[in-house]
């Protein structure tokens, strides 16, 4: 788990702020599903999934490449191609929940 923090560091700090922004980011998918549970409309519900894929997706990128690398060796966490994806889902998913209030 050092591990894993120490390439966060080491991923200059735009890297360091992305991946302490992703141990946030789980709040606004919770925060729209409740609500659109709440509130009865299954299109928040649906876009909130979307941000949670998107949110589990960039977690997994992350972990996997972490233990990919050898002990004690720095990895780049947040690789741009292969984070592409799971960017795209957790913009939609936030911008497609804001939309259906």
């Amino acid at each position: 788990m050092a591990g894993f923090w120490r390439s966060a560091l080491g991923d200059d700090q735009s890297g360091f702020r992305l991946v302490v922004g992703m141990c946030l980011f789980w709040v606004g998918p919770l925060m729209f599903g409740a609500m659109g549970v709440l509130a009865g409309r299954p299109g928040m519900v649906l876009w909130s999934v979307v941000a949670a894929v998107g949110w589990v997706l960039a977690w997994t990128v992350m972990i996997v490449r972490h233990r990919r690398c050898g002990p004690g060796e720095r990895v780049d966490l947040t690789p741009t191609v292969p984070m592409i994806l799971p960017g795209v889902l957790m913009v939609a998913g936030v911008v497609g929940a804001l939309m259906s209030f």
